[in-house]
């Protein structure tokens, strides 16, 4: 009996850890990742934050966010890697990487989506592991312009 009612109480805390996380704040978080493309293109450093539309039931509580890899894609954090975000609707904002002291490596986005009430991206987290919707971004037009200008020479 004693055997059966470890085994029941082992099970129940496997289960409740599956597809979320809690931390010392107390917030549940989700496992949450997506991709973002540029005209179709994947690009490596691109950094994606999340601003939630509704309150922090806490004021030590980080936006989650990430940054894409080589192919475009990202796993959200909060706390730590990989853990996700609190489910709720969010507005995003994405930008380009930059090199302390150098400006820009390259931008292939501008300033366009880096006002998260302004970007007109939005993201909903729900209950369990979210596959967030791909982000088709335009490119950055004066950059456009400029590589394919230097393309035609």
């Amino acid at each position: 009996m004693q055997l059966r009612k470890s085994t029941v109480l082992l099970i129940s805390m496997v289960i409740s850890g599956c597809g979320s996380s809690s931390n010392e704040s107390g917030v549940v978080t989700v496992p949450a990742k997506g991709k973002i493309l540029v005209d179709s293109k994947s690009f490596a450093g691109l950094k994606i934050q999340l601003k939630p539309k509704f309150e922090w039931k806490s004021d030590k509580v980080p936006y989650p966010h990430a940054v894409t890899d080589d192919k475009g894609e990202f796993v959200l954090e909060t706390f730590q890697p990989g853990d996700g975000a609190p489910t709720g609707d969010y507005e995003v904002s994405i930008t380009s990487p930059t090199n302390e002291g150098l400006g820009k490596i390259s931008d292939p986005i501008g300033s366009r989506y880096a006002d998260s009430s302004k970007s007109g991206l939005t993201v909903k987290i729900g209950d369990s592991e979210t596959k967030i919707p791909d982000f088709q971004l335009k490119p950055n037009t004066v950059e456009s312009r400029v590589q394919k200008s230097a393309a035609k020479k």
